[in-house]
């Protein structure tokens, strides 16, 4: 698999780096999001791994960055924040999953393989901030004012 992997904070970087590398795919890193343009000018990837708060850009805009220079790209937060706002952020921006640093350990290889499988591999702690955040906002009814997006879903 061609992987790309964006983190401004060497350390992170290049440990994932090595550890897809070790996995036997084909992996690239960018230390932020002029070089994951440029590198993504030239080359398609299957997935990108990237970090959220990077100088320069963040979320959702480095999110827009990423699909804008190579669209067929599946795009796998790996992020250290798992607050609310930066998760639904990064989700209701595009993101196709979304890993926590600290959890990644075994995990990095199975998210790869189920996000570009067309899954959404969410951090357990991440899934935990989904399901709070849905229970904290019950549907109002089907279609209507306040109906979370999880409602309208089921009823289509």
């Amino acid at each position: 698999m061609r992987c790309l992997v964006v983190d401004d904070d060497d350390s992170p970087r290049e440990l994932i780096v090595r550890v897809l590398r070790r996995g036997g795919h084909r992996v690239a890193g960018a230390p932020d999001m002029a070089a994951a343009r440029e590198y993504l000018s030239g080359e398609d990837v299957d997935v990108v791994l990237l970090d959220l708060e990077m100088p320069g850009t963040h979320g959702p805009d480095a999110i827009a960055q990423v699909r804008e220079a190579c669209p067929t790209a599946r795009i796998l937060v790996v992020s250290g924040h798992d607050d609310p706002r930066h998760v639904l952020a990064a989700l209701e921006g595009g993101a196709d999953g979304y890993l926590l640093k600290d959890e990644l350990g075994e995990a990095l290889g199975d998210a790869l393989q189920a996000v570009r499988a067309g899954h959404a591999p969410l951090s357990p702690r991440v899934a935990a901030v989904m399901l709070r955040r849905m229970r904290e906002k019950p549907p109002t009814g089907p279609g209507g004012q306040g109906t979370s997006k999880l409602a309208r879903i089921r009823s289509t």
